[in-house]
């Protein structure tokens, strides 16, 4: 008996070892592409902890300076002066570099400006992370007063394929590893446009 609890117990921690080694190879693919920064040691990802919406926005800005077709590249202009565009966002607040991302993204349409405070360093919803990161890459559908936007999103997110399986709460706090894999699954999108568009080009 303790030898048949002692071989399922050493098959479950090698069931959650492979599955934090594939998790973790997101993060790395990010990192690779310049979306994330790169952590060491791994453990750094930190990749059950939850996200902040200014780290979101960081992550959205970076997406579209991959060339894609129809997506325009959003520059950080330097130096920045804040607008104070949010009351809670300033030149040095919460930190150095969060109101030029923060306003950047807002007069881009990526977050909206309809809002007085933006919360940089409250932790993000599902629903909210996808929006933003959708919104930077053309990828958001245009909401309207009929369905609550937040519905729209998750709506969008599985029709693109993008979702862990079994994911559907959109008011959820969004992980690490779970935005992470999400935005891995936007480029993947996003190429699968572009081979789309240039087999076109032969028709």
């Amino acid at each position: 008996m303790k030898k048949t609890v002692l071989f399922l117990t050493s098959i479950i921690l090698l069931v959650d070892s492979v599955s934090a080694l594939n998790l973790l190879n997101y993060a790395e693919y990010l990192a690779d592409k310049h979306v994330i920064v790169r952590q060491r040691p791994i453990e750094n990802y930190a990749l059950s902890d939850r996200v902040l919406r200014q780290e979101v926005v960081g992550i959205a800005l970076r997406l579209t300076a991959w060339n894609f077709r129809n997506i325009d590249a959003i520059s950080l202009p330097d130096p920045y002066t804040c607008e104070n565009i949010f009351l809670d966002v300033g030149q040095n607040n919460p930190n150095s570099w969060a109101c030029r991302s923060v306003e950047i993204a807002a007069k881009n349409g990526i977050i909206t400006k309809n809002n007085k405070n933006f919360r940089p360093e409250d932790d993000i919803t599902r629903a909210e992370a996808i929006a933003m990161v959708l919104s930077a890459v053309k990828l958001m559908p245009k909401t309207n007063t009929s369905q609550p936007w937040q519905e729209i999103v998750m709506e969008t997110s599985k029709n693109l394929g993008i979702l862990p399986e079994g994911v559907t709460a959109a008011d959820e706090k969004i992980t690490r590893w779970e935005l992470f894999y999400v935005v891995s699954n936007i480029i993947k999108v996003l190429y699968k446009q572009e081979i789309i568009y240039i087999d076109s080009l032969a028709d």
